[in-house]
């Protein structure tokens, strides 16, 4: 069961009062306020708060839109976004500790990470923070829908790929994305040359920038080498991996394989003419 940190995390909200929806959270002159939505460019700006991981290494803070370095903090008990000054107080005061809705468990109520028991609350449409009284009038203006404007971008996996005969990984030659740069087999290492994204398309991408998987002629040799090349969409970066564990190019059905040359095991691209042996079986694992 997800947390209200995990559900706020990372992702830009505007906050809209329980019990006054037709206003929200909003800095005007870095006070923050409860009010109504006039629709102007301002105060969507003024209104947006993007959910940074807690200033004091728990909880979250609140971050402004459009004052990327400033934060909702109390002072006086009462609430702004100020600029980070990098201090204890400062980063304890711009902390907060996300609850399920005091008076609405589909909104969120926001205790003071240095005052338990105190929660961001709005008084006269100011926000401040008070000691909860336990009473219902308290438990409102104490609770916040979460209005969802922007989400983060989904995060990219990078994965290995093991050969099945020997657990060598596939591996960008001399660690750096050149066009044509050889891919080896070597000892997984967890650089980011042996990590690649497969995307839907079949593109095998390295994570070391807009490279991907391709094959390489060789004058006067059947076979192919397996290297990286800039993303260029054209068919030969195109991979299927098979129920057998062999990866074929889209082109011609040739599959991934190893073969030694120089003591280094280098990959290669050839035709499949029998059952798939262990040097053309891979794992595709997570990095």
């Amino acid at each position: 069961m997800s947390t209200p940190i995990d559900e706020l995390l990372g992702k830009k909200f505007r906050f809209q009062s329980n019990n006054y929806r037709d206003r929200y959270l909003r800095h005007q002159n870095f006070r923050i306020k409860l009010d109504p939505n006039d629709g102007s460019g301002l105060y969507q700006l003024d209104s947006s708060f993007r959910i940074v991981a807690g200033l004091t290494g728990t909880g979250i803070s609140f971050q402004s839109e459009n004052y990327p370095d400033h934060y909702i903090r109390h002072t006086n008990s009462e609430c702004y976004i100020h600029k980070s000054d990098g201090s204890d107080l400062f980063k304890k005061d711009a902390s907060w500790n996300p609850q399920r809705g005091l008076a609405n468990a589909q909104g969120f109520s926001f205790e003071s990470v240095n005052y338990p028991g105190f929660f961001m609350r709005h008084s006269s449409f100011l926000a401040r923070i008070d000691r909860r009284d336990g009473s219902g009038l308290f438990d409102q203006d104490a609770t916040w829908l979460a209005i969802l404007l922007e989400a983060p971008p989904p995060q990219i996996q990078w994965s290995v790929i093991k050969s099945a005969a020997n657990g060598a990984v596939l591996d960008v030659a001399g660690t750096q994305a050149n066009p044509e740069t050889n891919v080896l087999l070597y000892a997984y290492n967890g650089g980011n040359h042996q990590q690649w994204q497969i995307t839907p398309d079949g593109v095998i991408k390295s994570k070391l920038g807009n490279y991907a998987l391709d094959m390489k002629e060789v004058p006067g040799w059947a076979n192919k080498l397996l290297v990286i090349n800039p993303i260029n969409g054209s068919a030969t970066q195109q991979w299927v991996l098979g129920a057998d564990g062999t990866i074929k190019n889209k082109t011609n059905g040739f599959v991934i394989g190893s073969y030694t040359a120089d003591s280094s095991q280098v990959g290669i691209v050839y035709y499949l003419a029998n059952p798939a042996q262990p040097c053309e079986k891979w794992v595709v694992v997570n990095a």
